[in-house]
């Protein structure tokens, strides 16, 4: 028996657009399963995608014009005639899906955590709260502009965002809460290339005066480790005494300290091949010598080599800060503190030495990255070599 709430919904008047805005009515149907509402001036698509556990899947969606309603509800059409089943979670939104994906991913502490920072981006842009059965293509690259207009971050941490937005999104699509990823047609943004900024023979000869006499070992220590043995930041602050040996002459690189979102975290090295053990340079070598004598004598040594006046290991921000201030104070070329490991690696490749050995000592993944970033510092000196060689011949 057919109900009467049955057959008024089958017999819903379909009036002309011109005439549903004419209408008194707030909501008039234009079309099956598209309504205009007068009051926002918007059209409300119906997109019924089956049924699912004795349910009838519904979602409803709003369009400027008419016309973009009813290419979504025909391309909707189309989608479930190919067979795509309906989302299982139609009024998830993108923070939910954002959520749900970090907790059930298999996923370091440290991503999980450098995940929630960049949630906390998102979740100050409008995505962040629409449901991701209705996100398109478009919405994405609202948010791009979104964030362009009213931050400053550069492209390298938008592009962070857009990543954790797409991973999420193909996590949503694999638990088929919707049916496609429209993060996957998002090109990511082009990232300002870092150019190294190695220093001379001379210019770390006057860094290496002016921080001896300073006297403050929590610059020598780091400056001397990232210049002369090519160590990262995290892995100078996160170095203990028991990992360096000098009846075998050895630095054993085996845990890095980074700092993510407020954190100091300490983990082993991201990769096998910074997981690496590496002889002591002969400077390096008195020189913490002499640094292990003053910590004894000043109740400052433990299991860290390089510590704050208290004992406490260093901040990995605080030793950036701490350098970039001592570069300014002392007039010197500023640079990062991270042009150390570029300066020990530049001047290496610079001495002839082989770049595979090179790729070893930094703790390279691949030896593509020490080419890429390294060799191309010899133009310079091999375009001068071969000058030399074309005056004998052009004169």
């Amino acid at each position: 028996m057919t109900s009467k709430k049955d057959t008024k919904t089958r017999k819903r008047e379909i009036v002309t657009v011109a005439e549903a805005k004419r209408s008194e009515k707030k909501r008039s149907t234009v079309a099956p399963n598209i309504q205009y509402d007068r009051v926002t001036q918007k059209y409300i698509v119906e997109l019924y995608s089956g049924m699912r556990d004795g349910k009838a899947v519904r979602e409803h969606e709003t369009y400027k014009t008419f016309q973009e309603a009813k290419n979504r509800l025909i391309a909707h059409k189309e989608s479930i005639r190919k067979g795509k089943r309906p989302s299982a979670n139609p009024k998830m939104t993108m923070g939910e899906c954002i959520n749900e994906f970090i907790g059930n991913a298999r996923i370091e502490r440290t991503t999980a955590r450098g995940y929630r920072v960049v949630e906390n981006r998102i979740k100050t842009t409008p995505l962040y709260k629409k449901r991701i059965s209705t996100i398109r293509k478009s919405d994405i690259d609202d948010y791009i502009s979104f964030v362009q207009i009213h931050t400053d971050l550069k492209n390298c941490t938008i592009n962070k965002d857009l990543d954790l937005i797409h991973r999420a999104l193909r996590y949503a699509v694999y638990r088929e809460y919707i049916t496609s990823n429209p993060a996957d047609s998002v090109e990511k943004l082009k990232e300002e290339r870092f150019e190294p900024q190695p220093l001379t023979v001379e210019e770390m000869n006057l860094l290496r005066q002016a921080v001896e006499q300073s006297e403050d070992w929590r610059l020598i220590v780091p400056v001397y480790l990232g210049a002369y043995q090519g160590l990262r930041r995290g892995e100078i602050v996160g170095l203990k005494w028991e990992m360096v040996s000098f009846e075998d002459n050895i630095i054993r690189i085996r845990e890095t300290i980074t700092q993510m979102g407020g954190e100091i975290i300490e983990k082993p090295p991201k990769t096998e091949e910074s997981n690496r053990d590496l002889e002591i340079f002969p400077s390096v070598r008195d020189m913490l010598l002499r640094y292990r004598d003053y910590q004894i004598e000043n109740n400052l040594y433990n299991e860290y080599v390089v510590v704050n006046q208290n004992g406490t290991h260093l901040n990995p921000t605080f030793l950036s800060k701490k350098f970039k201030e001592f570069i300014i104070e002392n007039g010197l070329r500023e640079i990062r503190f991270h042009d150390l490991r570029h300066t020990f690696g530049t001047r290496a490749i610079g001495a002839g030495v082989n770049p595979l050995a090179v790729s070893g000592a930094m703790g390279h993944s691949n030896l593509s990255t020490t080419l890429n970033i390294y060799v191309h510092s010899k133009a310079l000196d091999g375009s001068k070599e071969v000058n030399n060689g074309l005056r004998g011949i052009f004169g």
